[in-house]
């Protein structure tokens, strides 16, 4: 999955594309892949300790929710200070644009990635079981993070849609110059 977002940012902020800037987007991306990673060993432990695997996949994702947004925002809000420097400025850029795209990224579309790829279906966690929310047509909350991560699947696949086209509008753009 390519992130172009510190590059875009790059642009947006007209700071110079140097080797700063490509030192703060290969730091990107090992952030990224650390949360990344995180998060996948989260679900493989959840399915580890006996929970289904759709069931794994909604309880990671909200274990690691917190831990990866704070990461994510004490980075940025650190980059702050050196963004109008001279020097520092595109590296912070770099890091800030690509880190907001890629946190999304990381806690909507690879979990989706993840239940898309291994084909893990949703369980009915109401099967054999009485339960009271939905006699009263309140919404349980299995039910509920079970729609969450459908509606964000769907979401996923409209960003690699609109990543795809924006992608092929910025070549043929460039290529007319």
């Amino acid at each position: 999955m390519q992130n172009h977002s510190g590059v875009d940012t790059l642009l947006i902020s007209g700071a110079p594309m140097g080797f700063v800037a490509i030192l703060g987007i290969v730091s990107l991306v090992g952030m990224v892949i650390r949360n990344s990673v995180i998060l996948i060993d989260q679900i493989e432990t959840e399915i580890g300790n006996g929970r289904p695997a759709w069931n794994a996949v909604i309880a990671a994702t909200q274990h690691r929710l917190r831990p990866i947004l704070l990461t994510a925002a004490a980075a940025i809000l650190g980059m702050i200070p050196i963004a109008p420097n001279v020097f520092w400025g595109p590296m912070a850029y770099a890091v800030m644009g690509g880190l907001v795209v890629a946190t999304l990224l990381t806690l909507v579309f690879l979990p989706a990635l993840y239940v898309a790829w291994f084909r893990i279906q949703p369980v009915d966690a109401c099967v054999g079981t009485e339960n009271t929310a939905e006699r009263s047509g309140v919404a349980s909350k299995p039910a509920f993070a079970a729609k969450l991560t459908q509606y964000g699947s769907r979401l996923s696949l409209l960003l690699i849609a609109l990543a795809a086209r924006s992608r092929r509008a910025f070549h043929l753009s460039s290529s007319r110059q």
